[in-house]
């Protein structure tokens, strides 16, 4: 689940991940980001904007954490100035510039094995059914 309010960022990621083989959900704000972690449970990483507009990346930590259910899935916060990891749930900080390689890795180490086959290269032709 990624939850980044740059559309620009927002697709290299979707992209990135999906060419890795990654399922991809793109969330823009606190309740639908919830409601995906609720459906996905644990199985799913959060890539979390650190600062959301609205005070919105707060308010998902603490959804996570808070009330009868918590949400255990993984966080990682994406940043441009130094943060503090403010939940149990955050697992990493990528401060902006990241290198995609270094997204990855990240990535890889909470979701080892991708839900889909990674995308055919540019130019070849799908492989036969």
């Amino acid at each position: 689940v990624v939850a980044e309010d740059d559309p620009g960022l927002r697709e290299v990621l979707l992209h990135v991940l999906h060419e890795a083989g990654y399922q991809v959900l793109l969330v823009s704000r606190e309740a639908d980001t919830l409601a995906a972690l609720r459906r996905l449970g644990a199985g799913c990483l959060l890539i979390l904007e650190a600062k959301l507009p609205d005070a919105a990346s707060e308010a998902i930590l603490q959804g996570m954490t808070g009330g009868p259910a918590p949400i255990t899935c993984p966080v990682v916060l994406l940043s441009g100035p130094p943060v503090e990891a403010r939940s149990s749930n955050v697992v990493g900080v990528l401060r902006k510039p990241f290198e995609l390689t270094r997204m990855l890795a990240v990535v890889k180490a909470f979701c080892p094995s991708p839900a889909l086959p990674p995308s055919p290269a540019r130019g070849s032709a799908p492989a036969a059914a």
